[in-house]
């Protein structure tokens, strides 16, 4: 809706442009100057990305209505000039037949001024529609490339990209009719986007408590994986214990054999073994003494136990309920306040919209309402003297009745002899006139006479070669000049010119002309080699060009191929596209980056949240490195926004497929510096910071536990602990080298025992 208002914003202040008679040669947006059939939305909306363009006939109004965008920043615009693009007019009028009976997206467009037809075929050119994906497969695959697209808006490019898919279409960018004749497109309803934005906001509080309770089921889920994974580890440790208890029961049997059998060998000293009876039983008087005194401590201890229990049961009891009470109301009022916040913040913002519409529209009212003043005021101050003008109308004929009436008869006398003084001023002033013209030309004749004796005394016979009878110029006295008539000069000059024609040229002219051709020749040569260079660096741009479109296609393939490969994998399920704005030239316009997170549509990557654009952006990063690998990445908290799965999954992919380039990875989530070669730690010491680098084992894989091998399974086990205790003392060795840098003592280099 937002990119719609901008831009109806601009063509609106354009139009108003044209209108004003500012800028008159403004057609309008290319969209809006024709018309297709509703069948065809879809596949016009989708493949044409330029019918937002404004269609202007020169370059000079399209340069006027960027300096006016420019000057009052209404906004931005893309302008087709029609003078340039004037070469196309030729294929707009082909009709050719195409394979299936398919028709051209050019055709079906209904256009009620003739020029904007080529505007289209320049935005077009020989795209055709098919009905489905497979008819459109098939045709633009075939032996001739056609750029297709189908009725629900699949798109394939002479290149043989394809893009499609996703729940929603794009349509709606041409009407069924010419939108500039009909008043525009169709009025959006305020209502319901209010409905639309309640609804949002609605879904959003609602999103916001499932985020809440997923946040704390995977807490949950989190607790409880690390609780199965203890108990599969103790009960993996007590069955080897088992296992090595059993195996050492036999040995133990036979070891209480042989000391049964000691004992039976062994004798015995009657007197000792009497002696030693005797201080038994005193033993046993004074431990039964003893354990009488302490059943009665214990019975003691017991009441005192039962006294302090019933104390504390119901005073702690109600505390407990009103602490999970309060509790219970400190989580409903948090969402509660959550909610209001949102909602709030919302409010606010479409206050603020609000109120600068409404100033913008009372600025607007304000104006029409002065212009209204003015006009009004100019309206009577007209009417005013259009009253007087015909009041004096009236008076003076009445005035002119009154005097046709008395003086009929004298005014025709009057008028017979006013036509013919003013014959006679005609007559008079026609003389006068010839008179004039004719001294004047005396005059200028007189004037001119030096001037031709001049060029006369100036004229030299030229030398012909092989010419001998050649008569002198010849010089006309007054009395020569008196014999001949007007009419007879006007003859020999005739004459004279004619033969002069006919007579051969000057001589003179030839040195002349041949300094000219040398000169011509020359500068023919220099154009000539300028010409030639000039066809040389065009025929070098052009497969520079040319190179680059198809190294750049090359490489937009398989950065796409992969791009998908990558994002599946990393998303396990979703899909993502690079797709050119215009295709037929991709440096133009640019790339638009299309993804779909898995059970999810198709979104721009700028309508993604923090994790989603995260993942999206790393599949575009591994799939750069696979097209042309940097050998140094530096990623900076990369897997902040991602979940404990995402980030596992882009972890075990650089270590395992990244082997030809080296990462520096800066992170806080434990399983993914798990996976490092070496961690490195940054510490503050005295004010200065430092560094520790630490070589991580943690990934090794360790040999698996098996019935048949219990030694082996104790030995990987001890490996572990002997490990672990290493790992503990390097942890506890630093803290001591922190807490004693703390207490002011220099640290240095951690001593063995440590």
């Amino acid at each position: 809706m937002q990119a719609a208002q901008s831009r109806d914003k601009v063509v609106n202040s354009l139009m108003r442009q044209k209108q004003s008679g500012n800028i008159p040669g403004i057609l309008g947006r290319l969209g809006d100057l024709g018309g297709i059939d509703g069948k065809y939305d879809v596949a016009i909306s989708t493949c044409c990305g330029r019918l937002d363009n404004i269609v202007v006939d020169t370059v000079d109004t399209a340069q006027a209505c960027i300096e006016y965008l420019k000057k009052h920043d209404v906004g931005r615009a893309t302008f087709i000039a029609l003078e340039k693009v004037s070469h196309l007019q030729e294929y707009c009028n082909q009709r050719l037949s195409y394979p299936e009976g398919v028709p051209r997206l050019f055709d079906l467009i209904k256009v009620e001024d003739p020029r904007v037809s080529v505007a289209f075929y320049f935005a077009l050119r020989e795209t055709l529609v098919a009905s489905d994906l497979d008819q459109a497969s098939r045709i633009a695959y075939g032996a001739t490339r056609y750029r297709m697209v189908s009725l629900r808006g699949d798109v394939i490019e002479t290149s043989g990209t394809m893009s499609g898919g996703g729940k929603t279409v794009m349509r709606g960018r041409m009407g069924q009719h010419v939108a500039t004749k009909t008043g525009g497109g169709t009025p959006k309803s305020r209502k319901e986007i209010e409905g639309m934005q309640v609804k949002a906001e609605s879904l959003q509080s609602e999103i916001n408590y499932l985020q809440e309770q997923q946040g704390n089921l995977m807490r949950q889920i989190s607790e409880l994986t690390s609780l199965i994974r203890s108990k599969e580890t103790l009960e993996k440790k007590n069955l080897v214990d088992i296992k090595s208890f059993r195996q050492q029961l036999p040995h133990m049997k036979e070891q209480v054999e042989r000391q049964e059998v000691k004992k039976n060998e062994t004798q015995s000293d009657p007197e000792k073994v009497k002696e030693l009876e005797g201080e038994i039983e005193r033993r046993k008087s004074t431990l039964a003494t003893s354990e009488k005194a302490a059943k009665e401590i214990s019975d003691q201890i017991l009441g005192i136990n039962r006294q302090i229990g019933r104390i504390t049961d119901s005073k702690v009891k109600t505390v407990k309920e009103k602490i999970s009470e309060l509790t219970k109301k400190i989580e409903k009022m948090t969402t509660h306040v959550n909610k209001m916040t949102a909602n709030l913040n919302s409010a606010d913002h479409t206050r603020k919209k609000l109120e600068t519409k409404i100033k913008n529209l009372e600025e607007e009212i304000e104006e029409a309402a002065n212009c209204i003043r003015e006009k009004s005021d100019e309206r009577k101050q007209l009417e005013e003297k259009a009253e007087e003008l015909k009041k004096m109308i009236e008076e003076h004929q009445a005035q002119i009745a009154e005097a046709k009436n008395k003086n009929s008869g004298t005014t025709k006398r009057i008028a017979e002899i006013q036509k013919l003084v003013s014959q006679g001023k005609l007559a008079k002033v026609e003389i006068d006139d010839k008179l004039q013209a004719i001294e004047k030309r005396i005059k200028e004749i007189n004037e001119r006479i030096p001037a031709w004796r001049n060029e006369i005394k100036k004229l030299t016979l030229q030398e012909i070669p092989n010419q001998t009878d050649l008569e002198p110029l010849k010089t006309y006295t007054e009395e020569d000049l008196e014999s001949h008539t007007l009419q007879d000069l006007q003859y020999e000059l005739d004459v004279l010119e004619t033969k002069l024609k006919n007579a051969k040229p000057n001589l003179s002219v030839i040195e002349e002309y041949n300094k000219k051709r040398e000169v011509y020749l020359q500068r023919v040569q220099v154009l000539e080699e300028v010409t030639k260079r000039r066809n040389d660096f065009r025929t070098l741009y052009d497969e520079v060009r040319k190179k680059r479109f198809t190294e750049f296609m090359q490489g937009f393939s398989i950065i796409s191929k992969k791009l998908k490969e990558m994002y599946q994998m990393i998303t396990l399920g979703g899909d993502a596209e690079l797709d050119l704005v215009d295709s037929m030239d991709p440096f133009s316009e640019g790339i638009m980056f299309n993804v779909r997170p898995p059970k999810k549509s198709w979104k721009v990557i700028s309508n993604l949240s923090g994790g989603e654009k995260t993942l999206s952006s790393l599949a575009l990063v591994f799939a750069l490195h696979y097209y042309k690998p940097s050998p140094l990445y530096v990623m900076d908290e990369i897997d902040a926004a991602l979940d404990f799965k995402n980030v596992s999954i882009v972890a075990h992919y650089i270590k395992e497929r990244t082997k030809n380039a080296q990462f520096v990875i800066i992170s806080l989530r434990s399983n993914m510096f798990e996976l490092s070669n070496t961690m490195v730690g940054i510490y503050k010491v005295n004010d200065c910071t430092d560094s520790v680098a630490v070589e991580n084992d943690c990934s090794t894989d360790y040999p698996q536990e098996s019935e048949d091998n219990t030694q082996e399974t104790i030995r990987v086990t001890q490996s572990q602990d002997v490990r672990m205790t290493q790992t503990q003392d390097i942890m506890r060795a630093s803290e001591i080298d922190f807490r004693m840098s703390d207490q002011g003592e220099v640290p240095g280099e951690i001593p063995a025992d440590r």
